[in-house]
């Protein structure tokens, strides 16, 4: 499917907020390019859909799903289409070399941490120019659900007394800065915690309370 914004604000739906006990919704999906946060914003609607009890048993439901509660314009490209328009290209054209690998590139340090991240570790994601502790939730594709401490200054954190549906925030690998040990007590009164200082040394961005 590909997307063409409506005329209006924001890309949400008529759907409100799922009742207690359904699944999390991702209210962000970290720095990204327009077409990944819209991407990441029907996929969030999608699972709300089905926390209100909707099947969605294949792309055609997801199809009509989609473009009844959402404001954003979809079109459903089926085989025949791709393969119509790729005969349309003339022959002489050569694909740019390694076109489809590009988005696998990167460093080893992050290709090592990819290979280790998994539901129920802690890790640092930077999140609006801040950087913040937390567990991985879930896992769907190459996304993550971190569920995060709250911020109380610069490498300082607790842990909120109350949990709202909907707070979990879903991350790109490329917003998980580094797999961490569990924070440590910053004060005598544990109230607070603590990444440790070497790794918050080096991936520090301003934290804001």
């Amino acid at each position: 499917m590909c997307w063409v914004p409506r005329e209006g604000p924001g890309t949400g739906g008529a759907l409100r907020a799922p009742p207690a006990g359904a699944s999390s919704v991702s209210r962000s999906l970290g720095h990204m390019g327009a077409p990944d946060g819209v991407g990441g914003a029907l996929k969030n609607l999608a699972d709300r859909i089905v926390a209100y009890g909707t099947s969605i048993p294949d792309a055609d439901t997801l199809f009509e799903q989609l473009n009844h509660n959402s404001s954003v314009r979809l079109f459903k490209i089926t085989e025949e289409d791709i393969t119509t328009s790729g005969e349309l290209v003339p022959p002489y054209l050569k694909a740019v070399p390694g076109t489809m690998r590009i988005h696998q590139k990167g460093s080893s340090e992050k290709e090592s941490v990819e290979t280790v991240l998994e539901v129920g570790k802690w890790v640092l994601v930077e999140y609006d120019a801040g950087l913040f502790p937390g567990t991985i939730t879930q896992i769907v594709n190459d996304q993550y659900e971190v569920d995060t401490m709250s911020c109380a200054g610069a490498n300082k954190f607790y842990f909120p007394s109350v949990r709202f549906d909907g707070e979990k925030v879903w991350y790109f690998f490329h917003d998980i800065k580094s797999i961490i040990p569990e924070p440590q007590p910053a004060t005598s009164s544990a109230r607070h915690f603590c990444v440790l200082p070497e790794i918050w040394a080096k991936y520090s961005n301003s934290c804001r309370p």
